[in-house]
């Protein structure tokens, strides 16, 4: 445990995709891999933003964090934080099956190219969401 927060953990960068959306989650499942071992603030949640420009998938990024829902995963969060909860890095890094609480992602409109912009962040399980009380 190295400590740190995810502001210095969080990721921007270009992924070519090879015709396979799973390259491009794989990426980001190996980068945020090499993060949470580093992070002191597992269990976390990780958001993922993918775009078409680093501006767009940092946009993407922000708003899974601010309006993901962890009782509603979609199939590829679930995939995403199924992978991760295999590390077995567990609570606090000393290990145990719960690595990952879910996931979040978000993905924008995508060019015909072969590159995808992808932004990851191990969001610590404290940050900041949208809520509401139903009275």
């Amino acid at each position: 445990m190295e400590g740190g927060g995810p502001e210095i953990r969080a990721k921007t960068y270009r992924v070519f995709h090879k015709r396979s959306y799973l390259n491009v989650l794989d990426n980001a499942i190996n980068w945020l891999s090499d993060s949470l071992e580093k992070l002191g603030c597992t269990p976390s949640i990780p958001s993922i933003g993918i775009g078409r420009t680093h501006y767009e998938a940092s946009s993407l990024i922000l708003k899974s964090i601010a309006y993901g829902n962890l009782d509603n995963q979609s199939e590829l969060e679930q995939y995403i934080t199924d992978k991760l909860n295999k590390l077995d890095i567990g609570p606090m890094g000393l290990g145990g099956k719960t690595t990952v609480l879910g996931s979040f992602v978000n993905i924008g409109p995508q060019r015909a190219s072969g590159v995808r912009i992808v932004s990851v962040r191990p969001s610590c399980c404290v940050e900041p969401r949208v809520s509401k009380v139903s009275l």
